[in-house]
């Protein structure tokens, strides 16, 4: 079921079945999913929020530009700089 979920929708859904766990939610689905008890503990608070929630996103989830610099192979630069 998790699969078929984008990143957001898979945290608000375990985080959702966390709280129909009840005490212990969190943890017990953080072991079943593999998902971080911060990440859960997170939506926990996104869900009880007065906030609306976010519209489900097709495509792209996270925002553009994340992440580190491109790694560039050395024969790559090699080539480059002739």
């Amino acid at each position: 079921m998790l699969g078929t979920l984008n990143e957001y929708q898979a945290r608000l859904f375990v985080a959702d079945k966390a709280l129909d766990q009840g005490r212990g939610g969190v943890s017990r689905l953080s072991e079943l999913t593999g998902m971080s008890r911060t990440t859960i503990t997170k939506a926990v608070v996104e869900l009880n929020g007065r906030k609306k929630l976010a519209g489900a996103a097709r495509g792209q989830i996270r925002e553009a530009g994340g992440g580190g610099r491109r790694w560039k192979s050395p024969t790559r630069i090699a080539r480059t700089a002739r």
